[in-house]
């Protein structure tokens, strides 16, 4: 008995079917490795604490690279997050201490805080920790703006977040 190959045995139709799992097996991958591509990253986080009181929020801005421009963070999405009722607030008393954890990527080029247009340290802090007691000993009742601001390699920030402290 001689053998036969493959083709002969079952013709044409075992070839199409080994084609048709390249085919889908090759489609996947591709499909698969665009979707990958086009993930982007998440945007750091920070958080606020003061006391029991603590608020987490995502950069509201954030530029992994280089520094932040005006088509990555327009005025109008500031002006929107600042006015927004979803802003990550954290209550304080007066001589409280608050304190700022960052990403580390955020505090790869150094950051610093800015408490209701004031900025808190000369300069930029590189750990991913800052604590300071709160400089106001009455707090109105809409509150002091907190802004966290990362430095970029070059000249200018590379994200921002935003939180509202407000009386306990």
């Amino acid at each position: 008995m001689t053998q036969r190959s493959h083709v002969e045995l079952f013709g044409d139709n075992l070839w199409i079917v080994h084609m048709k799992r390249r085919l889908v097996c090759l489609s996947i991958t591709g499909v698969l490795a665009l979707s990958l591509s086009s993930c982007t990253k998440p945007k750091p986080a920070v958080t606020v604490t003061a006391g029991t009181s603590s608020a987490h929020t995502k950069a509201i801005c954030w530029s992994p690279e280089v520094a932040l421009s005006a088509t990555t963070c327009s005025e109008a999405s500031l002006t929107q997050a600042v006015s927004s009722p979803d802003i990550a607030t954290v209550k304080v008393n007066g001589d409280q201490t608050i304190g700022i954890s960052v990403d580390p990527k955020v505090a790869e080029f150094g950051w610093y805080a800015i408490v209701n247009g004031q900025r808190l340290n000369k300069s930029a802090v590189t750990s991913t920790y800052y604590h300071f007691t709160s400089p106001f000993t009455d707090i109105p009742a809409n509150g002091y703006d907190l802004q966290i601001i990362s430095q970029s390699q070059q000249t200018g920030a590379r994200g921002l977040w935003l939180f509202k402290l407000v009386g306990n």
